[in-house]
């Protein structure tokens, strides 16, 4: 009787981790257009209406392949990039969410050879290691 009961759980503790690890998933990766159901998630709504990013000449995403970094304000970009290890002179540039977060603008990063985008990084003071929150980008869609 135990043992039926244990199953019965076991059963469900592991569909309900499959659930949670399909819902994870999707918000953790963008591969191409947002479908509705990702839309529901609504990620793209963490940003402010201008997202800032590095650059080395005024225009392209410094990045360490397969790591960009995507930052929520001026101030954060400039911090990171006195810490970032780099010997290019970075400035922040700003651009809009909707322009640099949509399918066309992921598709850029994404030829950049980026398949993560650390969010408000920083660097470890102990180990160097770049911390933060990342957002995992798959390939898209095939062309």
């Amino acid at each position: 009787m135990f043992t039926a009961g244990f199953d019965g759980w076991y059963t469900r503790f592991h569909l309900l981790d499959a659930m949670r690890h399909e819902l994870t998933t999707v918000v953790n990766s963008v591969k191409g257009p947002l479908t509705n159901f990702m839309q529901g998630y609504d990620f793209i709504s963490y940003f402010p209406d201008v997202v800032w990013y590095l650059t080395g000449d005024g225009s392209n995403m410094w990045c360490r392949r397969p790591y960009g970094f995507l930052f929520t304000t001026a101030e954060a970009a400039a911090a990171f990039a006195q810490v970032s290890g780099t010997e290019l002179e970075l400035s922040p540039i700003g651009v809009q969410r909707k322009d640099l977060l949509s399918p066309e603008g992921l598709d850029g990063v994404r030829r950049l050879g980026v398949t993560r985008l650390f969010i408000d990084p920083s660097v470890d003071e102990q180990s160097g290691d770049v911390v933060g929150k990342i957002l995992r980008l798959e390939s898209g869609p095939a062309s």
